[in-house]
């Protein structure tokens, strides 16, 4: 797997700027799933607030001044309320859910996209370079593997390589950076609760680990199986 990764990053390094804000905007996406989940929690606690000082005087007690100035502009007031704040603040605060969401659905696009242009570019290339490799190959090879076959490589298994780039990269660096924030917010939260998940976690990751095997066993034997048909048609 690591001698995989490393060829295809060499395939990946003429358009490595696109590949890097890919990456970058991987790592962003996956600690914006854990900010939504702050973002409402922090909402909930200044529409329904369960104590004296509300969840806005407690972040506005530690903002910049110039925020909190800025703040008391917009609705004429001071900006530590003491409780519900006035119309025009609430509905700022309010509007931090849907910033929130669009920020996210903005980093998985350019995720999704930079990594995708990349892998097209590179499957294209790959193919330039396997076409010109079969170009000098002798007789004998040619009179040893049929036509269809060849076609296979070159498409279909280049286009399972397309897949690997647009989603193994997104999934190795966005995922973990998910889990990891998630754990440490869950933490921050409730570590006891979260320490007692953790202990029966694993249990749930074995038959994962399992289907993962038969799954990559299974894509081998399509990539072969697809040769094969293409060599019948042929």
């Amino acid at each position: 797997m690591r001698l995989f990764l490393l060829q295809l990053l060499g395939l990946v390094r003429p358009y490595r700027a696109r590949f890097a804000v890919g990456v970058l905007a991987s790592v962003l996406a996956g600690l914006a799933e854990p900010l939504l989940l702050v973002t409402v929690r922090f909402v909930l606690d200044v529409l329904f607030p369960g104590t004296d000082v509300s969840a806005l005087d407690k972040a506005l007690a530690s903002a910049p001044v110039w925020l909190r100035d800025w703040l008391a502009g917009l609705h004429g007031g001071p900006a530590v309320t003491g409780g519900l704040p006035p119309a025009p603040l609430l509905v700022l605060v309010v509007m931090t859910i849907p910033g929130v969401m669009f920020l996210r659905g903005l980093l998985n696009y350019l995720n999704v996209y930079l990594l995708s242009w990349v892998a097209v570019r590179v499957v294209a290339d790959l193919r330039t370079r396997l076409f010109g490799h079969l170009l000098h190959q002798p007789l004998g090879f040619f009179h040893r593997t049929s036509t269809g076959e060849l076609l296979s490589r070159i498409t279909n298994d280049t286009a399972a390589l397309q897949g690997s780039v647009t989603s193994s990269f997104g999934v190795l660096v966005k995922d973990p950076v998910t889990l990891v924030s998630l754990l440490g917010y869950l933490l921050w939260q409730d570590a006891r609760l979260t320490l007692m998940v953790l202990i029966v976690f694993p249990v749930c990751v074995v038959p994962v680990a399992i289907y993962s095997r038969k799954v990559r066993q299974s894509s081998a034997q399509i990539q072969t199986h697809l040769a094969e048909l293409a060599s019948t048609i042929h």
